[in-house]
C-alpha cells in the first residue's frame, strides 16, 4: 500500500465560523467521487390565465370590551378612589373598579373578574395575579387595568399607591402603573421582585420590543406605602417615573422620550370611536413565580399639571450606545441645552460604576465627556440612564447602554493536514487540537462527511487565547473495513455561532 496526504484548510465565513480539513486515505487503485447539481429551468406552462370574483364575510370580537367604546375615554381630572362602586369594569362581587378598558380586549382571557376584589371599606382595589405578561412577543397579560386619556398640550400626572408590595419569590413578580398605546407600546413603573430583593423596575416596549429599562437598587418594603407616579408631558413627548415612600417627598427614577405616536401624534392610529389611542393604568403578574400573589392598590389618579413653560433641558441625542471590549476603556460626549436655549445651571448624576461623567456640574450650554471602563464586566448589554437636573424645572434623563463584547476568535485545527495508509481491514487515529482565538470561550461543533472517519467528539467548548487554557483534543480514526483499494477523502468541519 502507499501513503496520500490529508489535506486540512481553514476557512473563515462572514456570520459562521469554519475550520475544514481534508482527510485523505489510498488503499491501491484510485478511486474518484463525481458529483454534479442541475438547476430547474422555468418555462411557461402555455395556458392562458382566468379569473374569477369571490365574496368574503369576516366577522371577529368587538373592538371594545368589555365597555362600550364610547366609555373608554375618561373626563379629566380622573378619581377612582375603591371606596364606593366607581362604575366600569367590575370586579368580583360586581363592584365597578372605576377603569374602563383591558389592554388587549380583542382577547376573551385578558378579563378575569375573579381576581379583583374592591374592598370599600379600606378603600383598596387587590389584585390577585396569573403568570401572563405583556413582553416583547408574549402578550398573554391579564386584568391590564386602564382609562383613556385625552392628549392636549396639559402635562397628566399618573399616580396610585402599593401598599407593602408583596415580595414574592424572586421569579419577578411585579405590581405598578403602565402607560401606552397597545400590549405592544407601553412604558411601566413597577415593584418587581429578584433573587437580589424588591425593587423599583422601569421598562418602555416600541413595536414590541423593549428599548430601554433601568432597575433600581432593592429596597425593604416591609410596612411601606409605595406611590408611583407617571409625569406625561404631550408637548415634549416626555414620561417621567417618581416614586415615594409612605407619602414622603417624590423622587425621580427615569425619564422616557417615547415616540410621538404614544401621545397621539405622528404614527398614531386613533380609534375614533373611543377618542384617543393613550391609556394609563394598573396590572399586576407573578411572572415566573411559583404560585398567584396580590398586589393592593389604593386608589388611581390622573391629574392635571397644566402646560409647562419655563426652560426644558435637552441632551443632544435622544440615547446612547457604545459597545467596547472587556476591560476596555471608553468615551463619547454629548451637548446639554435647553430648548429656547436660556442659561440654567445644571448637576448631572448617574449610578454606574463603569460610567464617569465631567463636568457633573455648570450651566448651559454645555459638553458633557462620558468615560466607560469595562474593567471587571462580562460580556453582555448594562443600561443605566444620566440625570440632568437644574432648580425648579423637570429633570430630564438620557438613556445609555453598553454592551461588552469579547473579540470574535479565529477558529484552527493542526495539524494542518492528517494522512493514513492503510492495508483493508485496519484501523488508525491522530489527534488534531481544536484552538481560538477569541478572547473568552465559544461553543463549537465538528462533523465529518465520511464513513470511515470517526471522530471521538462532536461539540464543546473553545477556550480563548485570554483564558490561559490550552487546545482542546479531538482523535480523529480511521478505519478501512470494507473499502476496495484505492484513495478516500473525507472533510471535517469545526463550526462556532
Amino acid at each position: 500500500y502507499s501513503t496520500v496526504p490529508l489535506f486540512l484548510t481553514p476557512m473563515r465565513l462572514p456570520t459562521v465560523s469554519l475550520v475544514r480539513q481534508m482527510v485523505s486515505l489510498i488503499i491501491g487503485a484510485l478511486v474518484v467521487f463525481n458529483s454534479s447539481f442541475a438547476s430547474p429551468q422555468g418555462r411557461s406552462s402555455g395556458l392562458l390565465p382566468k379569473t374569477f370574483s369571490a365574496e368574503l364575510a369576516v366577522s371577529g370580537p368587538t373592538v371594545c370590551s368589555p365597555l362600550p367604546c364610547d366609555q373608554i375615554l375618561v373626563t379629566l381630572p380622573f378619581a377612582a378612589e375603591f371606596r364606593s362602586d366607581n362604575g366600569g369594569i367590575l370586579d368580583a362581587g360586581q363592584i365597578g373598579t372605576g377603569f374602563t378598558t383591558i389592554d388587549a380586549p380583542g382577547d376573551a382571557t385578558s378579563y378575569r373578574p375573579d381576581l379583583l376584589h374592591v374592598d370599600t371599606g379600606e378603600g383598596v382595589l387587590e389584585l390577585t395575579t396569573t403568570s401572563g405578561i405583556h413582553h416583547a412577543d408574549v402578550n398573554n397579560q391579564v386584568n391590564t387595568l386602564g382609562v383613556g386619556l385625552s392628549m392636549s398640550t396639559d402635562v397628566l400626572i399618573v399616580r396610585t399607591t402599593l401598599l407593602e408590595p408583596n415580595e414574592g419569590a424572586g421569579g419577578f413578580e411585579q405590581g405598578g402603573l403602565w402607560f401606552g398605546i397597545d400590549n405592544d407600546n407601553f412604558i411601566k413603573f413597577v415593584v418587581l421582585s429578584t433573587q437580589a430583593g424588591t425593587a423599583l423596575h422601569s421598562l418602555i416596549e416600541v413595536d414590541g420590543t423593549p428599548v430601554f429599562q433601568t432597575l433600581r437598587p432593592p429596597f425593604d418594603f416591609t410596612g411601606v406605602e409605595v406611590g408611583l407616579e407617571l409625569e406625561i408631558d404631550p408637548v415634549e413627548e416626555s414620561v417621567i417615573a417618581y416614586a415615594s415612600l409612605n407619602g414622603a417627598e417624590r423622587t425621580k427614577i427615569l425619564g422616557f422620550s417615547p415616540p410621538p405616536s404614544f401621545f397621539g401624534g405622528a404614527g398614531a392610529l386613533i380609534n375614533p370611536a373611543i377618542g384617543t389611542n393613550s391609556f394609563a393604568g394598573i396590572f399586576g403578574t407573578h411572572r415566573f413565580g411559583p404560585a398567584p400573589i396580590s398586589y393592593r392598590f389604593r386608589g388611581f389618579e390622573v391629574d392635571l399639571a397644566g402646560p409647562g413653560d419655563g426652560p426644558v433641558l435637552a441632551f443632544s441625542v435622544d440615547e446612547l450606545s457604545l459597545e467596547l471590549g472587556p476591560s476596555t476603556l471608553g468615551t463619547a460626549a454629548v451637548g446639554l441645552s435647553t430648548i429656547k436655549e436660556e442659561v440654567v445651571d445644571f448637576t448631572l448624576s448617574e449610578f454606574e460604576p463603569w460610567l464617569s461623567l465631567s463636568p457633573t456640574s455648570g450651566a448651559t450650554p454645555a459638553t458633557i465627556d462620558l468615560a466607560f471602563d469595562t474593567t471587571g464586566l462580562l460580556d453582555g448589554v448594562y443600561t443605566t440612564a444620566v440625570t440632568a437636573s437644574s432648580p425648579s424645572i423637570p429633570t430630564l434623563d438620557l438613556p445609555v447602554t453598553l454592551t461588552v463584547q469579547s473579540p470574535v476568535g479565529e477558529l484552527a485545527i493542526s495539524p494542518s493536514s492528517m494522512a493514513f495508509a492503510l492495508a483493508p481491514q485496519e484501523t488508525a487515529s491522530q489527534t488534531a487540537q481544536l484552538t481560538t482565538t477569541g478572547g473568552g470561550s465559544t461553543t463549537f461543533t465538528i462533523v465529518d462527511d465520511a464513513d470511515w472517519l470517526t471522530l471521538s467528539t462532536v461539540s464543546g467548548t473553545l477556550s480563548g487565547a485570554a483564558t490561559g487554557s490550552g487546545p482542546t483534543p479531538v482523535e480523529v480514526m480511521i478505519d478501512s473495513s470494507g473499502l476496495a483499494d484505492g484513495t478516500y477523502t473525507g472533510l471535517v468541519t469545526l463550526s462556532s455561532p
